[in-house]
């Protein structure tokens, strides 16, 4: 694994983490990183901040960075599906995992957090199953590419294909 893909790994683990973290009612400024608990200084803070143009206090951009935070692993996962560095199976396997645990933080605690607005819920639902499709994919990629790449004796099939038809 190239150095630099490393570090881009390693900062979408702690990204994926930081995500799978927020608890219920709590808010995540994305610019900064910081977990915000909920209560008026809050909401006043993310609306006056927001109103004067600042990214990562609203809704859009939790989603907007989570969508990138995936889109920008699943490259990873993909580049790395076929590498059989033990070392680098262990972080892409670290990687999915904490990218499950973001997606399913969507679907939970992060939910709870906007359940009065059932437009965004629906749309972090969207995403949450759009990634348990492409984690699905690569899942079945891997296993159909290993029965591809396993060596099979076309003579044993053959003689077992006979055998049968005669029976």
């Amino acid at each position: 694994m190239v150095n630099a893909d490393h570090t881009i790994i390693i900062t979408l683990i702690t990204k994926l983490e930081l995500i799978a973290s927020i608890k219920s009612q709590q808010k995540i400024n994305i610019s900064t990183l910081e977990i915000l608990n909920q209560g008026i200084t809050t909401t006043c803070r993310r609306t006056l901040y927001d109103k004067l143009g600042y990214k990562g206090y609203s809704r859009e951009d939790l989603y907007n960075f989570m969508e990138s935070l995936s889109n920008d692993s699943f490259r990873m996962l993909r580049k790395y599906q076929n590498n059989t560095n033990a070392a680098n199976i262990e972080i892409m396997n670290k990687l999915k995992s904490s990218l499950i645990k973001a997606k399913n933080n969507l679907t939970t605690s992060i939910r709870e957090t906007y359940i009065c607005d059932q437009a965004f819920v629906v749309k972090l639902q969207t995403l949450a199953v759009t990634i348990e499709i492409q984690i699905n994919s690569i899942e079945n990629n891997s296993y159909v590419e290993s029965l591809l790449s396993s060596t099979c004796d076309l003579s044993t099939v053959s003689e077992n294909s006979t055998s049968i038809a005669d029976q």
